[in-house]
């Protein structure tokens, strides 16, 4: 397994830091803030139902980039030799949004989950900015990208 410090989205896309391994400058911007999107299980706390996946959107701080090297094995039953590019990220407790900003897309923390989100690199969509308010007490989040930037899920 490998650790990368680094990832940028094709097509002249946004780079990505990984703040485990990225020191970050006072001067400079922090782009290790990001949005990404995951198929989330509706039912997850009631176990007798059949799982029904959402699309869900979260904000929050991506800490690690792994790399993956998995070895053909016909117990995996995958193809042949192939690498898993996974992100393990914090997820910005959100709070609710004023009405009057709702329609801005724009969404306030104050603090980020001490447990470790670990998801797959794709799911990652773009950096967002962040900037404090009320004393440095909270935080809104820029999501630049809009809403008509967002992930497809097909089954």
């Amino acid at each position: 397994m490998e650790q990368w410090g680094k990832v940028r989205r094709l097509d002249g896309g946004d780079t990505m830091l990984a703040a485990g391994l990225i020191s970050h400058q006072r001067d400079s911007r922090d782009a290790t803030f990001v949005r990404y999107e995951t198929l989330v299980d509706k039912h997850a706390h009631q176990c007798n139902l059949p799982p029904t996946y959402e699309k869900q959107t979260f904000y929050g701080r991506l800490h690690h980039i792994f790399v993956v090297h998995i070895p053909f094995t016909l117990a995996l039953k995958v193809d042949g030799p192939t690498t898993i590019f996974l992100t393990a990220l914090s997820t910005c407790k959100l709070k609710p949004t004023p009405s009057s900003l709702s329609s801005l897309d724009i969404h306030f923390y104050s603090n980020l989950n001490d447990a470790l989100d670990i998801v797959d690199i794709v799911c990652l969509q773009c950096l967002v900015g962040r900037m404090p308010i009320d004393g440095g007490r909270q935080w809104a989040i820029i999501d630049r990208s809009g809403n008509l930037a967002r992930a497809v899920f097909e089954d």
